[in-house]
This record gives structure tokens, sequence and C-alpha cells, in this order.
């Protein structure tokens, strides 16, 4: 048998199994390091993409990744533009009176966290950034302070450092990654719980069926360590990014 016949063979045998395998169309918006991001080469990678391709796999699903903005995740999955929307989404009781969660993958172990200036003045007198649509948004509309929406989480910092705004409210986590890297004037000033039980995929209500298939997936990763692994290599600070 020749070296192309058995490359043509390979070809047509991967193509039958993404045939036969559902097809499951994931929105996510590549900006929220290091949960998902875009590597050098405009790919997406992160430590939910890692840890969904390999639920994906054992799962049996060809899942197929569709960048997006971040109030277009939930609108997508209730469209059913999408069949899951994975972006460090947290499981919120908002979020679960219009969509179907999985069971948490990532408990919130980091409270959310107020981000500028050291001579920042303290929430309850600043004008604070949130990216629209998200839990930090609901809380500091909940808890009556003056904030501006952004599109993303980045264009608030971006606002901050020109003197538009004067906190950032969001992911502690995304702090820790972005601040050194793209903000080196900005600091994490002070922390503040939400009310969310941890990172969740997002479903449309009604399929019951993938969201059991996913989760007992999801409960063998935990079991054999595999999520663990993923989330030390992700949310450890390395050298590499």
């Amino acid at each position: 048998m020749t070296k192309r016949l058995i490359l043509c063979l390979c070809l047509w045998l991967l193509t039958a199994l993404a045939a036969a395998a559902e097809t499951i169309r994931i929105g996510t918006e590549p900006a929220f390091p290091p949960y998902i991001q875009l590597d050098a080469q405009g790919e997406i990678t992160g430590f939910d993409r890692q840890m969904t391709d390999e639920l994906c796999r054992r799962a049996g699903l060809y899942c197929v990744w569709i960048a997006t903005t971040f109030d277009n995740l939930l609108p997508g999955v209730l469209s059913g533009r999408f069949d899951l929307a994975i972006s460090g989404l947290g499981n919120s009781p908002e979020r679960r009176r219009i969509v179907d969660f999985t069971r948490v993958y990532l408990p919130s172990s980091e409270p959310s966290a107020y981000a500028g200036h050291l001579n920042a003045p303290p929430p309850d007198r600043a004008l604070i950034g949130v990216q629209a649509g998200t839990i930090h948004e609901s809380h500091v509309l909940e808890m009556g302070r003056r904030f501006r929406a952004y599109p993303s989480a980045k264009e608030a910092l971006d606002a901050v450092v020109a003197g538009q705004i004067d906190l950032v409210f969001g992911s502690s986590s995304f702090f820790t990654d972005v601040l050194p890297r793209e903000f080196p004037s900005l600091r994490i000033l002070q922390f503040e719980p939400v009310g969310v039980e941890g990172a969740a995929i997002a479903l449309a209500k009604g399929r019951p069926d993938l969201r059991e298939l996913l989760n007992t997936e999801i409960a063998a990763m935990l079991e054999d360590g595999t999520i663990q692994a993923l989330a030390r290599f992700w949310f450890t600070p390395r050298s590499d990014t």
C-alpha cells in the first residue's frame, strides 16, 4: 500500500468519524485569559479550550469553536446559534433563569476584585468600569455604585489608564494574568466576592440528554484529576505568557 493511499484512507476515516459524531457549536469570547484567549497565531487557546476539547473527545462530540463577543454568548444559546457557551461563565441565579448550566467544572476559589491606580478612591466613591452583561455589572448595579459598562474588560482598563474612570471591577484571575503584561501601572486594590458557584457551561433549556452527557464527563475529569492539572497549568503564572 502506497503512502498516498494510506494518507487518503486516513483522511477519509477522520472525515467519517467527524460526520458520525454529533456536531456541537461552541460560542466563546476569546478575550478572558487564562480561561480563554487567542495565541500568537490567532488560534483560540486557554484553560477552557483545552478542558472542553478533552471533554468533547471523551463524550464523542465533534466540537466547533466560534468566536463572538461576550454579550452574544447567552443570546446565541437561546437562538440556537450555539449549542454551548463557554468563557469562564459564572453559574449565577440570574443566568439560570434563562439558560441551563452543566455542573461547575471550576469552583470560584478567588473573589472578584477592583483594579486601578494605587491612589484610586474606594469603590463607594469611585466611578467603576465593568464589562457589559457580566456578573460584575449586575453586582455593582445591585450595590448602587456608579459605573460605566464597556464591551470588554480590557477597554475598561484602558479607560482607567486614560483617566476616564477610577476602577475596574472584574475577575481577579483575569487581572492577575493581564495587568503585569498589558497594564503595569495598575494594581489589584481590593477583593469583593460575587455570588456565583463557579465556572460552568451554558446550554439551552430543554436539552437534558446533552446536559447529562457533559455532566458525566465533567465528573469523570474531576475524579481523575484532568481538570485540576489543567487549572494548575493555566492559573499558575508562567514566564512564557
